[in-house]
């Protein structure tokens, strides 16, 4: 979606439009095609951290780094090529980008004119891997390839001009449009009485025939049934999800190829989440936008063209249609924008609406999925949803923040909060998780006037690894984290340690200034951890004021030293840095163990020994295992 808004043109770019148009029409441009160019996924830029592969695998990936990929440039919008500059883009391209970086593999691309060439490559050995087949053994074996774990779900669509009513039952005879080598053909052939198919090269072949009435309807993938849907010439065409030929997308692997290579790639797939999965399908089909191209323009607006081409109009003419054409476009450009956005969110489980940065007011854009959180308040967001309890006390702090920053035109916010969930019950305090990103749109003076955004309820992911109050992991996520990392042959004999952190007096906080005020501390203890430790380190909350951190690789005993400073320095300069009433201190048990040889009990039991050993020797400091 643009944000934002362009400046009309100006007199002396129009005339030379003008006289472009002219000159491309008259040299015999032929008619053009739409183009799409869909956010590439930048290589390591994951959103979670890579699989975990056996010595085996490692060694065969360090022997092959890259995979080539075939892929059809024929499947708009799931995969094709860019008109603009030929790059490979679409929904399945996403979904590559990210299984790149989640198995560390280079993917290299072979874009082919079609399925049947691009299996070709694969059979032939010239690539490593076909971009999508359907998830059946059977015709995997009969073109001698192996499959991976399905990644996606095809629907079916039919696409017609009218009713569809008794497609199955009819006795009339129905031609329908099919693409050539498409899985869901046998099917149809066999589910659909009176049926005689016509095989086409393309789902806009498909289309077309619909459109020029040489079919009766047209059976093609939903996502490229309603990407085409958003082309004008195609508006007239009425389109229909169906479920009965739905099937699965898989990756062919050539049979030439190692299975450690199908080994790691299931890995890939099985890594990747319902949000990954998202994230693929807005990138690859929100993102993607028509070009303003010539021919666009000229099959809307086929008066304008003929006028240009005879000459018979004058130039003030064309020049005020010109400036009527722009504005027209642009309103077009929106309406096309908001269809493909509803396309989309239909498939996944994201909420799209938009607020009024003027007054507040907060608006549900037409899709089905219903909005997150108090988004039924209105207007005079966020303050009424703080007044009335909506927001939790302490992510108060975050929404405004977010909203103050789309208000002064940062162009990509994003922010995760709690939303109660029954605002009419007083005693409730059952919460749920949002993570929100916002994109801003701004007038013709470059000023943010609303913002876009795009909301996805993810309680279950917080619940499920992460402490609710300080943002690190709870016990149960820490402990198999932990475990995992003591339990990898590839580390084993390398160092790592493990310290338990326990406040100092923390009961008579709670006591003397209430649980309200003993949250604040616990927070700002987490973030101090979250701060000073590594990624590649595990921050846990066991309970209470106790935290646990597991350093997951130290070269030498002096780095846990300094990192043990490190926190008791920090966490006594709370009071100061956060205002609170009292000194905060903190004491710590260290110990320091070797992976392959130690046990998470026992190391917990070791470091709860050292930490008895600091509070009973002074507190607000460190000791280590002997």
């Amino acid at each position: 979606m643009n944000t934002r808004k362009k400046k009309h043109l100006g007199t002396k770019q129009i005339i030379i439009i003008v006289f472009a148009t002219i000159l491309l029409f008259m040299a015999g441009v032929s008619t053009g095609r739409l183009s799409a160019v869909a956010k590439p996924v930048e290589e390591n830029a994951g959103y979670k951290e890579q699989v975990s592969l056996t010595d085996k695998e490692k060694a065969y990936q360090k022997k092959h780094p890259t995979i080539v990929v075939a892929a059809d440039a024929s499947w708009r919008p799931l995969e094709y090529t860019s008109d603009e500059n030929g790059q490979y883009a679409g929904v399945i391209a996403q979904i590559l980008g990210r299984l790149g970086n989640y198995t560390g593999f280079k993917i290299e691309y072979m874009v082919k004119d079609s399925y049947a060439a691009a299996l070709k490559a694969v059979q032939s050995g010239e690539a490593d891997v076909i971009s999508g087949l359907a998830y059946d053994k059977n015709m995997a074996k009969e073109y001698s390839v192996n499959l991976s774990n399905p990644y996606l779900m095809i629907n079916s669509a039919i696409v017609s001009k009218g009713d569809v009513s008794g497609l199955y039952n009819s006795r009339k005879s129905k031609k329908i449009a099919v693409v050539d080598g498409d899985y869901a053909n046998a099917e149809i052939q066999k589910d659909i009485k009176n049926v005689k198919l016509v095989k086409c090269s393309s789902n806009e072949e498909c289309l077309q025939k619909v459109k020029d009435n040489q079919v009766d309807m047209a059976i093609v993938a939903s996502y490229c049934a309603e990407y085409y849907m958003s082309v004008p010439k195609y508006s007239a065409l009425k389109s229909h999800t169906i479920t009965d030929f739905s099937w699965q997308l898989a990756f062919g692997i050539s049979t030439k190829e190692n299975p450690m290579l199908v080994q790691i790639l299931n890995k890939g797939i099985d890594k990747m989440g319902h949000l990954d999965m998202n994230e693929a399908v807005y990138e690859g089909v929100v993102n993607a936008t028509y070009d303003n191209n010539l021919m666009l323009f000229v099959y809307r607006h086929p008066i304008l063209v003929i006028s240009v081409v005879l000459g018979i109009v004058l130039m003030i003419a064309v020049l005020l249609l010109v400036i009527f054409v722009e504005k027209k476009k642009e309103h077009m450009r929106q309406v096309e924008d908001g269809t493909r956005l509803k396309m989309a969110l239909e498939r996944t489980h994201l909420c799209i609406w938009e607020i009024d940065l003027a007054n507040g007011q907060i608006g549900k854009i037409d899709n089905e999925q219903e909005p997150h959180g108090f988004y039924d308040l209105r207007e005079g967001i966020p303050e009424s949803a703080i007044k009335q309890g909506y927001v939790h006390p302490d992510d108060i702090s975050v929404v405004r923040e977010a909203i103050r920053k789309i208000q002064t035109g940062e162009t990509n916010v994003q922010g995760c909060w709690r939303i109660k969930q029954n605002i009419d019950d007083e005693n409730s305090s059952t919460y749920w998780w949002e993570q929100v990103r916002f994109r801003v749109v701004f007038d013709e003076k470059n000023r943010p006037i609303k913002a876009i955004g795009v909301s996805e309820d993810i309680t279950k992911e917080k619940d499920a690894q992460w402490d609710s109050l300080t943002a690190v992991y709870n016990r149960s996520s820490f402990e198999r984290k932990a475990n995992i990392v003591l339990n990898e042959r590839r580390n084993a004999h390398l160092q790592c340690a493990f310290l338990i952190l326990d406040l100092d007096g923390f009961k008579k906080i709670n006591d003397t200034y209430g649980h309200g005020m003993g949250d604040r501390v616990l927070i700002s203890v987490g973030a101090t951890l979250n701060k000073i430790f590594r990624t590649t380190d595990i921050v846990g909350r066991l309970g209470g004021d106790e935290f646990t951190i597991f350093m997951t690789s130290i070269r030498k005993k002096e780095d846990v030293v300094l990192k043990a400073e490190e926190v008791v320095e920090n966490i006594g300069k709370l009071r100061e840095k956060e205002g609170f009433p009292f000194f905060i201190s903190c004491s710590l048990g260290v110990v320091v163990g070797t992976k392959g040889q130690e046990e998470l009990a026992v190391l917990y039991k070791k470091a709860d020994t050292a930490l008895y050993k600091a509070k009973h020797e002074g507190k607000n400091c460190f000791k280590i295992y002997q």
